[in-house]
Order: structure tokens, then sequence, then C-alpha cells
């Protein structure tokens, strides 16, 4: 259908040449092109290749302008993984808007939908939970299937979605006897499931604001309403443990000691000194200060993990809930890389990370963040 934005290429030597580098899985570096010149080749790459393309820009607004240009070549199937807030301490500011198409991005990356995923380095620095845990939290309902409607609702809880007594935002979710309404991150509006005895009896869209219905489905997928989970009870103990360790490190270094944690993992052995990264900043245990108020925190932030669910600011302690994390790369299968301007990208890293360590100082000589956290972004 978009044929004729690539036919000039079929005549291309250096574009031929390009390719069978990259299809040899090549490192291959190209000068003198212009934005949308460079987005033409990436796609032209990822039509010929069939392969998933993974475009990561300096900045968010040129990942913004990438992601228009890839659309127009590719057509749909283009995603924008926008890069999150991240509060070491206090939860960040994130609109429900941004959640939900990070949710949506990484659900497409996930299960091959995607053609092509626009980042900026500083999204990519962003950890990831797992992708099969994040896969094994999303149901799939059909008309004429047995499901069971309360296994349903305690599922989607697990899943980050908010029971209400009526939807009428993404990620909501009511269930009223035989009656489940969902809204979907991803999905284009909320979707009401009926049951007749334990079979699933219809599927159909409706208007949140007039509960009309307006178009009958044969059957939904129901994707995790965030992207940080708790997947099962197992990694649910890990991250509570591993938080507590963490806590009963920092409080110990300040002549605290929490309780005895288990040592069953080797996160501990990885993570950077604190002097480190704390350029030599003094702690000191001041009864009644911020070292109470993590405490506190910490262990509410325990106590909702033991029970199964999350809690605010997950994001700040990502790397620490999960034994390995990973990425939108992790996420892609057998993706394409496409690296626009690599001198940008690492100044733009080092910036992000020295902007960081410098909130970290602040927090740590406050009491208000774990010297486990050191380690929050990729470097």
């Amino acid at each position: 259908m978009r044929d004729f934005f690539f036919a000039p290429l079929a005549g291309c030597a250096p574009y031929q040449e390009l390719r069978q580098a990259a299809k040899a899985g090549r490192l291959v570096t190209a000068f003198g092109m212009a934005d949308a010149q460079k987005a033409h080749l990436a796609a032209a790459l990822c039509r010929d290749l069939n392969r998933p393309l993974l475009f990561v820009t300096s900045n968010e607004g040129q990942a913004a302008r990438c992601f228009d240009d890839l659309t127009q070549f590719l057509g749909g199937g283009v995603y924008l993984l926008t890069s999150r807030e991240v509060a070491l301490y206090h939860a960040a500011a994130t609109s429900r808007d941004i959640v939900n198409r990070r949710v949506e991005t990484l659900h497409r990356a996930a299960s091959g939908e995607a053609r092509a995923v626009v980042a900026s380095v500083e999204s990519l620095q962003h950890r990831l939970m797992p992708k099969a845990g994040f896969m094994s939290l999303i149901q799939k309902l059909e008309v004429g299937k047995t499901a069971d409607p309360q296994a349903v609702a305690r599922a989607l809880s697990r899943a980050g979605y908010g029971r209400v007594d009526r939807v009428d935002a993404k990620g909501q979710f009511a269930l009223r006897g035989g009656i489940l309404d969902v809204f979907p991150p991803d999905a284009p509006g909320a979707l009401r499931v009926e049951w007749f005895d334990d079979e699933v009896d219809s599927i159909r869209f409706f208007e949140t604001s007039t509960q009309r219905s307006r178009e009958n489905l044969k059957s939904c997928v129901l994707p995790p309403a965030e992207e940080l989970l708790v997947s099962d009870d197992e990694q649910a103990d890990f991250a509570a443990n591993s938080l507590l360790r963490a806590l009963d490190e920092a409080l110990t270094r300040r002549g605290h000691t929490v309780s005895a944690v288990s040592d069953d993992d080797d996160l501990w052995d990885e993570l950077p000194a604190l002097d480190e990264v704390s350029g030599g900043a003094r702690l000191e245990l001041r009864p009644g200060s911020g070292d109470d108020k993590l405490a506190s925190r910490i262990h509410r932030h325990i106590d909702a993990l033991r029970a199964g669910g999350t809690f605010p600011n997950m994001e700040a302690f990502v790397h620490l809930l999960y034994r390995d994390t990973e990425t939108v790369v992790d996420w892609l299968a057998d993706p394409l890389i496409v690296l626009d301007e690599p001198d940008k990208l690492q100044n733009a890293c080092e910036n992000r990370q020295l902007a960081f360590t410098e909130a970290f100082k602040g927090a740590l000589e406050r009491g208000e963040a774990l010297p486990a956290q050191a380690a929050l972004l990729l470097r």
C-alpha cells in the first residue's frame, strides 16, 4: 500500500549494500542524512528485513518527530516509548495517559504486534520487569468459553487495575454479579463482559458516559494496567525480602539494624559501594527524622508486596524488586536497532546519569533514599 515510498531504493546501490550488511547482522554506519531520511531508511530496512525496528534518539522531542515520520512511512504498528519520571523517595506525578501509552507500547512489543518502537535514550535507561512476568498477567476472554468472574477480577487486581463502582477511565474495572466492566489501557473503549452461569455470554464495547453498547466482539485481550507488577507469590516474596534487605543495610550503616534477611540472592554483591556514588556524603542517624520516615515508608511498600499488590513509585525500586530486569530490547523479537547519532546518545546518557547522581546524593544525605537505589538507572 505504501510501496511508492520505497520504490526508489530498489535501484539504489548504497541502500542495497546497507541492507545486505544489516541482514548479515553486521554493524553499519550511515552518514549525511536529514532526520526524515533517517526514518525513511530505517522504515525501508524494517520492511525489507521483516524485523521489528527499535529507533533510539537523543531526546524526547526527536523521538516524537521520528515517530511521526515512521508512522507516515510504515502506516500502523509504530509505537512511542515515552520516558517516565523517577523520584527516589516521593511518588513522581506521572499522568495516567503516559502510563497507558507506555503499557500499550510494551504490550505491543512483547506480543510481536509492534513493527517499530521509537524511544529516547533516556527511556532506555529505565529498567523493566521481565517480559515473561508481564505476559503471564495478560488475560484473554472468549464468547462461549468458561471463566470464573471472581478469578478474573482477582487477576485484574494483580495486573494493576483499580476496582471501582463505575468504570470511567482506563485501568479500571467493576464487577457486579455476572457483569464485568473493564477499560484496558490500550483499548479504544471500555468493555462489558457478561456471563451466563460460568460461560462468557457476550463481550462488547460500551460508552462509559451513557452506558450504551457500541460493538459486539468474539474475544478480548486484557493486558496489565501497569508496567511494574508482582506476577506471583514467589516474586512478591523476593521483592519484599529484597526491599527489607536494602532497608536493613541502609540503617545498619547509620547505626541501626532492622532485622535479619535471607542471603539467597547475589543482588547485593552487584550494587556499587556507597562511597562510589555518594561522593563521601556523611550519613548520621537523627532519631525522629528522615530515617524513621524512610523505614515506615519502606515497610508499607513491603506490606503491599506481601499482599500481592503494588505501591506508588515502584519504578524507584525496580532493580530491587526482580531477580533480573530487562529493557525494551529484550521485549522485541530480534529487533533491528538504529542509533541516531551515537555521540549525542552517549552525551545524553552521561548527562542523565550526572543529574541522577546529584539528586541521589541529596536524597541520601536527607535520609530519603536507600544506598541500593544508586544502581537504579542503566548506564
